[in-house]
């Protein structure tokens, strides 16, 4: 029966239609999987009590940017207990793929290290997919500390895309564990992730400036 055959799927068209459909959930869990690996800690001064940590994005770790931002935060600081530390996470932050895995990875360990240091405020800013390492430093930070620290953030034109199809966990869950953020963002960026207000800060729109 010639129209019997022609209807009939082959193998290989439902191992191909198998993959496609797979294709998602394999990116998803790829993404969202981050190997365990070791990197050097911030080691801010015995005497710092107020530490400034800034998170680069992908491919930033050189960004002008966040160099002029340090310098002029290090050129501000007044008090001889404060700190700034431009902190490279490269190359787990150029992995964009698993940029959030590993931020959230790292951000643990980050905390847990400076649990041990005698931080009594620190702020935490983050560029683009820098932005996910803040709140995994702040929750670690305060499960390791039994004084409590007071923490700040700042993001920075935040990506908050987690895996692969979670686009909006950024803007809702950026800031949820500061005792003050704030968010500095634009709506008509063409990376997706980028545009939407943060539901646990407070948003400074800057999208009608040049």
């Amino acid at each position: 029966n010639i129209v019997g055959k022609m209807q009939k799927p082959s193998k290989n068209a439902l191992l191909i239609v198998a993959i496609l459909a797979s294709a998602p959930l394999i990116m998803e869990a790829y993404t969202r999987w981050s190997p365990s690996f070791s990197a050097d800690m911030p080691a801010p001064k015995s005497s710092t009590k107020r530490l400034i940590l800034l998170f680069h994005g992908s491919d930033g770790k050189d960004s002008p940017a966040i160099l002029q931002l340090e310098q002029a935060l290090k050129q501000k600081l007044s008090v001889s207990d404060a700190e700034v530390i431009r902190y490279v996470w490269s190359p787990w932050s150029d992995e964009r793929l698993r940029a959030s895995a590993n931020g959230l990875y790292l951000g643990e360990k980050i905390g847990a290290h400076l649990a041990s240091q005698n931080i009594r405020e620190v702020h935490l800013i983050g560029h683009s997919a820098g932005a996910w390492l803040p709140d995994a430093v702040c929750a670690s930070l305060r499960k390791y500390t039994s004084d409590p620290v007071k923490v700040r953030m700042t993001f920075l034109d935040p990506i908050g895309i987690k895996g692969f199809l979670d686009f909006d966990w950024g803007s809702q869950n950026f800031g949820g564990c500061a005792d003050f953020a704030e968010a500095v963002i634009n709506t008509n960026d063409n990376v997706p992730g980028t545009n939407a207000p943060l539901q646990q800060a407070f948003n400074i729109d800057v999208t009608e400036l040049p």
